[in-house]
């Protein structure tokens, strides 16, 4: 099941994207129409009807998820550990990337301050760095596929270029 995590969260990225890109697209539309002064009303549900194109998450979206999703470990180990910001965020980056040199770690198993606090704490941390890991693993998934087809549409266009050059 944890392996296929990244999966569960493309598909439900991409899916919360597509919907805010085609809720845009179409006011978008109809504040272009608006402008023109054609009755949106007259033109019937048949001229906005979803488009089946395929909406590509770009990169920016997934480096901005990434982004956040470390602001806001940053900050809750921060508060836990009571290290500095910088700390904090160097933390969640090596233990999200699976590094771990093992220099910062959690006090809170070995303190004595109460023991179901600090086994909170340790399962907090488990679901932060398993999500971590989902997470970055979606957003390479997104960010290849992005790549992936730029690189098609690229070789569709030099295929094209070479043959009108061919025909010259």
């Amino acid at each position: 099941m944890f392996a296929q995590l990244w999966q569960v969260f493309a598909k439900m990225f991409k899916w919360i994207y597509t919907v805010i890109y085609r809720c845009t697209e179409e006011r978008e539309r109809r504040a272009r129409l608006a402008k023109m002064e054609i009755d949106v009303e007259a033109l019937g549900a048949e001229a906005f009807q979803e488009q089946q194109i395929q909406v590509i998450v770009p990169t920016t979206a997934c480096i901005y998820v990434l982004i956040g999703y470390l602001i806001g470990g940053t900050i809750m180990f921060a508060e836990w550990e009571n290290w500095g910001y910088l700390d904090s965020c160097y933390f969640s980056f090596t233990s999200i990337l699976k590094i771990g040199f093992g220099d910062f770690f959690q006090v809170g198993a070995n303190n004595s301050k109460a023991a179901e606090g600090n086994q909170l704490k340790l399962v907090i941390n488990f679901m932060y760095l398993l999500v971590g890991m989902g997470l970055l693993a979606m957003c390479y998934y997104l960010m290849k596929e992005e790549v992936v087809l730029k690189v098609q549409f690229s070789d569709l266009n030099v295929t094209r270029t070479s043959v009108i050059w061919e025909m010259a």
